[in-house]
């Protein structure tokens, strides 16, 4: 992860999620990361394939993760949408995820360092699996700046259109986390977002997370 601090002591290929705090007041680990829709380091030129979620603690409510089906989205994405992303890129940057982080009252995690080691880069607005040709929509509001080619004004009323879209309840699952669950999924086809909004505070719930950054294909 782009942010250090919040890795498992024993190696720094697990991000360490947690709400709770150590005796001595320090976190122990991020408490409500992710808790707005996004897909996965996406803000990099190679953005992650899968992401894997394993639960150690979890609370007896909320703290649930939300998933958006992002081939469905698309197959389903009215005509005249579809007609403005075809062939064009979008501008993804990290830094993007802390304007929502500031509205929502969320941890901020971008620092001057990371600021730097995250530079805008660009992706197709509809992505190619690689391995089985499906397509999908690769844009999402924590990291998705604006459509290359689009007015400004043009590009943030197609972004919001697409994203009340693609958040209809026929596109989306919800799953409950229990101790000992293991989740794993393609970025290329969903996007995904915590509800640690919805989560009693005093109740644990701890994940560690990782990523694979690439395909065999790649």
């Amino acid at each position: 992860h782009v942010t250090p601090g919040y890795y498992h002591p024993d190696t720094d290929l697990l991000l360490v999620l947690n709400n709770q705090v150590s005796t001595a007041g320090q976190p122990l680990g991020i408490k409500d990361a992710g808790t707005f829709w996004h897909s996965d380091v996406s803000y990099r030129e190679r953005p992650a394939k899968a992401t894997l979620l394993y639960s150690i603690e979890a609370p007896d409510e909320g703290g649930d993760t939300l998933f958006c089906d992002m081939v469905a989205a698309l197959e389903a994405l009215p005509a005249d949408l579809r007609y403005k992303l075809d062939g064009r890129e979008a501008v993804h940057h990290y830094a993007q995820r802390d304007k929502i982080a500031t509205a929502q009252g969320t941890t901020q995690v971008v620092n001057g360092q990371t600021q730097n080691n995250t530079p805008p880069v660009n992706h197709p607005t509809i992505r190619t699996h690689p391995l089985t040709g499906r397509t999908s929509l690769f844009v999402n509001p924590a990291y998705t700046v604006e459509i290359e080619g689009l007015a400004t004004e043009d590009s943030a009323d197609t972004l919001a259109r697409i994203y009340d879209h693609c958040l209809q309840d026929r596109f989306r699952l919800r799953f409950k986390w229990r101790p000992g669950d293991v989740v794993v999924w393609e970025n290329i086809s969903v996007m995904h977002s915590a509800t640690t909004h919805e989560q009693p505070p005093t109740q644990p719930r701890t994940l560690w997370r990782t990523v694979i950054t690439s395909y065999v294909t790649d």
